[in-house]
């Protein structure tokens, strides 16, 4: 059983080492999970082509109603909803 509830992306290349079918079934397994898949990419494209990837995470990050499961200075800590 996962216990993980916060939202999760994951991220590779279409030329990817890690096979598809793998990532593809992390996805299934993990509540709240996305996946993006990046044409035309390998592994590294994070640091080789950050123009491609930074605004999937940035519309992941962004979504209305994300709220991010841990404690900051700015969002305090509430028992049962941050840790």
């Amino acid at each position: 059983m996962n216990s993980a509830r916060a939202p999760v992306l994951i991220v590779l290349g279409d030329h990817d080492f890690v096979r598809l079918e793998h990532a593809v079934e992390t996805f299934k397994r993990i509540p709240n999970a996305e996946l993006a898949v990046i044409p035309d990419a390998g592994h590294y494209v994070l640091f080789s082509e950050q123009e491609r990837v930074v605004p999937i995470i940035k519309h992941f990050l962004e979504k209305p109603g994300r709220k991010i499961p841990i404690a900051t200075a700015g969002t305090g800590y509430q028992p049962g909803e941050t840790r």
